[in-house]
């Protein structure tokens, strides 16, 4: 039964065509099940370059707000009305629109809570009607679980499944140490290195991040804070403040995917600082897979994934997360205790071995239902 499963991923975004969260997610998806035979198809946007393999449908889309995502329900629509799936899987709430408009079964993955916990856009509306009506809902981690049920008392809990995410060992390792160093060198960096990389959002905490900068810069003079993404929409003019009011900060801007590595191994600390809206935690993984020690937010999901592997400290609380890094960076023992003890965790716990075997589980469950119904 399983050999023969056909499968679709549906996704606004893909790598290499865009660089982002889950359009790495999914791309690491589809390959790792390429890998293991299965027959699988991703139906995705084409927003900067297309994609030379067969497998992956890429739709022109507009660029523009809101039409975008017409453009995409129209093709995507289009191509499930003439190919037939035996699982339908929606790697993001907004693209389980599609198979609810043609009354498919379907399976859903819900990354945070963000959606509910944040402002809420026109799109975002639909959520909760989408995340009722999958079949199955996929979350990232226990803590998304929860918290789905807390948005969504009436959520049958059986249906939501966690499955971790995993993190490519290869890639994140700290064998890039040696390249790492020459980007030190390349950006002019001398000193200890403190790292925030990832999409910068309101939630994110980055300014709470810069200010305990401030705080570590007056007790130690040789110490450099990278800030490395893009900001949304939302934080556009914020940023460009951020940037103008802090000329000794070194803001990157986006990094290429090749880079990024090489910027996880070059820190002597990463953090991030969210307040809200995770539900995993991927760049803190990936820090930790790169052998670089982690000081984060107090909240749920790092709780949950990160254990007792990285530093917990409680959000929206600058001073104290100043002294946390001050901390660190003075105990070079410490540091790399904790990073040698976070690679060895995150071996033992995020490969992506263990996430496809939970994933092909899930499918399994889901062909099940369907033939049964037939």
């Amino acid at each position: 039964m399983v050999s023969i499963m056909k499968i679709c991923l549906i996704a606004t975004k893909f790598y290499p065509d865009h660089v982002g969260g889950k359009a790495v997610y999914t791309y690491n998806y589809y390959r790792e099940l390429r890998k293991r035979g299965y027959n699988i198809k991703v139906l995705t946007g084409l927003w900067n370059k297309k994609i030379k393999d067969p497998n992956i449908i890429q739709f022109k889309i507009i660029r523009k707000r809101y039409l975008w995502i017409i453009t995409f329900l129209l093709f995507t629509i289009k191509h499930l009305i003439f190919n037939k799936y035996e699982i339908v899987h929606a790697v993001g709430v907004r693209e389980g629109i599609i198979p609810l408009i043609l009354f498919r079964r379907f399976i859903a993955t819900v990354h945070d809570p963000g959606s509910f916990q944040v402002n809420v856009n026109i799109v975002q509306k639909f959520y909760p009607l989408i995340i009722s009506k999958a079949s199955i809902v996929i979350t990232p981690s226990n803590t998304t679980k929860k918290q789905l049920k807390y948005y969504l008392p009436k959520l049958n809990s059986k249906k939501i499944i966690p499955i971790l995410n995993g993190v490519d060992l290869d890639k994140y390792n700290p064998r890039n140490r040696d390249k790492a160093e020459k980007l030190k060198r390349d950006l002019n960096l001398k000193g200890k290195v403190i790292l925030y990389l990832g999409i910068i959002k309101t939630y994110k905490g980055v300014e709470d991040i810069i200010e305990a900068f401030k705080l570590v810069k007056k007790e130690i003079k040789d110490v450099n804070l990278i800030i490395a993404g893009a900001p949304d929409d939302r934080m556009k003019d914020r940023y460009k403040k951020m940037k103008n009011n802090n000329p000794d900060i070194l803001f990157t801007g986006r990094v290429s995917d090749k880079l990024i590595p090489l910027y996880y191994a070059m820190a002597d600390i990463f953090v991030t600082y969210s307040y809200t809206g995770e539900g995993f935690g991927l760049t803190a993984v990936e820090a930790m897979a790169s052998g670089t020690p982690v000081i984060c937010s107090k909240i749920d999901a790092y709780k949950e994934v990160l254990k007792d592997k990285a530093i917990l400290v409680p959000p929206k609380n600058f001073k104290l997360l100043s002294r946390a890094i001050i901390e660190l960076l003075k105990d070079d023992d410490k540091r790399n205790k904790i990073a040698e003890e976070g690679r060895k965790f995150i071996e033992q716990n995020y490969s992506w071995d263990n996430t496809i075997k939970n994933l092909i589980k899930v499918y399994r469950i889901m062909n099940k239902k369907l033939y049964k119904n037939k």
